[in-house]
C-alpha cells in the first residue's frame, strides 16, 4: 500500500546555491548533474546495505511526477558483484542510506519540492539532518549575496598515473593478443591516477556543476568522498501497468571533442562511421539482453535502439537502449547479481573479462566503475555507472584517486586507446 506522499512546492532555490551553503558538518548527499531531476535528501541515516539488497522490487504507478519522495540511495561497490576479488588491497563495501526526506528539483521547469511521507511510527533520525524550513529560510535571506560558481574551478586537478603509457599500452597489446587466442571478444581495461593537489569543497562542487553530466552525484561523507560526473545511467525501473519494465543504457565508443567547429564535426562524423566502436557497443548490446534474459519475462526482452549518438561537454558517445519486462518476486539483491556489474566497463564474455580484469590491473576497482541508485518506497529505481568518478583514498576525504578506461577489442590501435582515456580525463584535468 502507497505510503502518502508530502510534496510541497517551495521557491525555486538552485542546487548549486544550495549546495555552496550547505552545514559543513552535515553529510551531504547529491544526486543528479545536468539530468531532468536532482535528489537532495536533508534527512537520512546509513543503514546495512545486506539488508537493503533484499528489499523487493515491486512498485506501483504513482500519481505524481518527481522521480523521488523516500527510499534508499545506495552506492554499489564493483568488488562486491565481481567474483574474482583479489585480496589486497582491502575491498570498499556497498553502502546504503535510508532517506525519509528530501528536496527534488525540477531542473526543467526550475521547481523545488520538500518531500517525504506520512508515517505512523517515524524512525529516529540519524546525523544526515537537517531543519528544511530554518535551512531554507536563512538561506532566502542570505541569497542577495550568494553567488553561483560562475567562474568555475579555480584551481586545476592535476592527474598522476600509477602505470606509465608504456605500460598501458603492453596491457592492451596483450588484451589484443588474447582475443585474438579466442579467451575473450573485447575487454575495458583502467588506467588510475592519484590527484597531485588537495582540491578545496568548494573547487569540487565548483567542477561537479561545470562539467558533471546528467547522472552525476556527490557523496561528502565523515569517511569518504564521492564525486562523480557520469554521463552513464545503469538500469532504470519504473511500474508500467502491472508489472515493472527496466531500460539499460550501454555506453561503448568515445572520441573527444574539439572547441574549433569543423574538427569537431569531423570528430562526430568519425565516431558515426566508426566499425570499431559500433562492433563494440553491439558486443555490449548482446551482453546486457543476456543479463536482463536472467531476471526478465520470456521473449520481453527488446533492443529499442541500437545505436545513437550522446554529446556531452568533452566527449560523444555512443549509446545503445534497451528494454525488458521483470519477472514478479525480484529483490535488490537479484538486480545486482544479475547485471552488475555493468557489461559497459568489463567486456564480454563477462566472467572471463572480470577475470583477465584481476589479472591486468592487479587491484581492486572499489566505486570505480561500481553503482550510485536511488530506490523510492513506491517503486521507482534508477542507477547510473560510476565512470568519470573521483574517489577519495581509503582513510581520507580529501585526497583523490581517478579511473579512466576504454574497451579494448580485436581492431583497437593501443595508442587510440590511450588517447580515449586522455579525452576521458578532461572532466578533471580541464
Amino acid at each position: 500500500m502507497q505510503k502518502t506522499a508530502i510534496i510541497k512546492e517551495l521557491k525555486y532555490f538552485s542546487p548549486e546555491l544550495i549546495l555552496k551553503a550547505w552545514p559543513l558538518n552535515v553529510p551531504l548527499l547529491f544526486l543528479g548533474g545536468t539530468g531532468e531531476h536532482a535528489i537532495l535528501p536533508i534527512c537520512f541515516e546509513e543503514v546495512d546495505f545486506k539488508e537493503v539488497a533484499q528489499l523487493p522490487l515491486k512498485g506501483e504507478e504513482q500519481k505524481h511526477r518527481l522521480p523521488f519522495i523516500s527510499g534508499y540511495i545506495g552506492l554499489v561497490s564493483y568488488d562486491d558483484f565481481c567474483p574474482y576479488p583479489r585480496e589486497a588491497p582491502p575491498r570498499r563495501p556497498s553502502r546504503a542510506f535510508r532517506v525519509h526526506k528530501s528536496l527534488v528539483f525540477d531542473q526543467v521547469k526550475r521547481q523545488l519540492f520538500l518531500c517525504g511521507r506520512k508515517q505512523q511510527h517515524p524512525r529516529p533520525i540519524g546525523e544526515g539532518t537537517i531543519d528544511a524550513s530554518d535551512f531554507l529560510f536563512k538561506f532566502q535571506k542570505q541569497r542577495e549575496t550568494a553567488t553561483h560558481f560562475d567562474q568555475g574551478p579555480t584551481n586545476q586537478l592535476l592527474l598522476k598515473s600509477y602505470l606509465s603509457s608504456e605500460h598501458y599500452l603492453n596491457m592492451s597489446q596483450k588484451a589484443i593478443s588474447e582475443i585474438r587466442k579466442g579467451r575473450f571478444y573485447q575487454i575495458n581495461l583502467l588506467r588510475y591516477f592519484t590527484i597531485e593537489n588537495e582540491p578545496t569543497r568548494l573547487d569540487l562542487l565548483a567542477r561537479f556543476f561545470e562539467q558533471s553530466g546528467p547522472f552525476g552525484a556527490i557523496f561528502l561523507l565523515d569517511d569518504l568522498s564521492v564525486i562523480s560526473f557520469s554521463p552513464e545511467r545503469f538500469v532504470k525501473i519504473e511500474p508500467e501497468d502491472s508489472h515493472l519494465t527496466a531500460r539499460t543504457y550501454p555506453i561503448k565508443g568515445t572520441i573527444g571533442r574539439d572547441k574549433e567547429k569543423k574538427k569537431d564535426l569531423a570528430a562526430l562524423k568519425c565516431l558515426k562511421n566508426s566499425q570499431k566502436d559500433h562492433q563494440e557497443l553491439h558486443m555490449i548490446v548482446d551482453l546486457m539482453r543476456n543479463d536482463l534474459n536472467k531476471i526478465s519475462a520470456k521473449g520481453s526482452v527488446k533492443v529499442e535502439e541500437a545505436a545513437k549518438i550522446k554529446a556531452f561537454k568533452q566527449v560523444y558517445h555512443l549509446e545503445a537502449s534497451i528494454r525488458s519486462k521483470l519477472k514478479d518476486g525480484l529483490s535488490l539483491l537479484d538486480f545486482f547479481s544479475s547485471l552488475a556489474p555493468g557489461g559497459s566497463i568489463t567486456g564480454a564474455p563477462k566472467d572471463e573479462v572480470m577475470k583477465a580484469i584481476s589479472e591486468s590491473e592487479e587491484r581492486n576497482r572499489g566505486y570505480f566503475m561500481g553503482s550510485i541508485f536511488y530506490k523510492d518506497d513506491c517503486g521507482s529505481f534508477d542507477s547510473s555507472i560510476l565512470i568519470r568518478t573521483l574517489v577519495s583514498k581509503t582513510g581520507t576525504t580529501n585526497k583523490f584517486e581517478y579511473a579512466a578506461g576504454s574497451g579494448i577489442v580485436l581492431k583497437s590501435m593501443p595508442e587510440s586507446e590511450l588517447n580515449e582515456i586522455a579525452a576521458k580525463c578532461r572532466v578533471i584535468t580541464q
